[in-house]
């Protein structure tokens, strides 16, 4: 009995351990997949063409600050085996609203397996809702996770 308890204490502690490091936002909520490599936040705006690897081309963002970035992106890649995929996303207001949303078919490129997308929103119209936003992907009509992000002042705890 008393090493359950251990484990489970154990194993709280590792979980309050990785909020702690998200900055206390919420982790993406991603479903393990084999043809969605990659998608994240971004406050750079990746060059166009083709990913090779599933290596990040900015460095994730978890919060936006509006007095210093102008526009979030959101990258996707995928691993595309020479099928064409339809990728739709939903971006979500702190007050459960849609802000906007975006569907794209993906072709088939013979040039290489990996294929990357990025979707940019300006941040001036997104100021009136500080807060956790999040976004809805979706591959092919399944779900495929939120991702999210936080508008104006950094939580608490960082």
């Amino acid at each position: 009995m008393d090493t359950r308890i251990g484990f489970a204490l154990a194993l709280a502690a590792l979980l309050v351990a990785g909020c702690a490091k998200q900055g206390g936002l919420r982790p993406d909520e991603n479903v393990p997949s084999v043809v969605l490599r990659d998608a994240y936040f971004s406050k750079t705006r990746p060059a166009g063409g083709a990913y090779e690897s599933e290596r990040h081309i900015g460095t994730p963002t978890r919060h936006v600050d509006p007095a210093q970035d102008s526009h979030v992106s959101f990258i996707v890649v995928l691993n595309l085996p020479n099928n064409e995929r339809t990728v739709a996303g939903e971006l979500i207001r702190p007050d459960g609203k849609t802000h906007s949303q975006f569907r794209y078919v993906w072709p088939i490129k013979q040039l290489a397996a990996w294929q990357g997308r990025s979707w940019t929103w300006p941040v001036g119209p997104m100021q009136p809702y500080p807060g956790e936003w999040h976004l809805r992907l979706y591959v092919d009509e399944q779900p495929m996770g939120r991702y999210y992000f936080r508008l104006g002042s950094e939580p608490a705890s960082r």
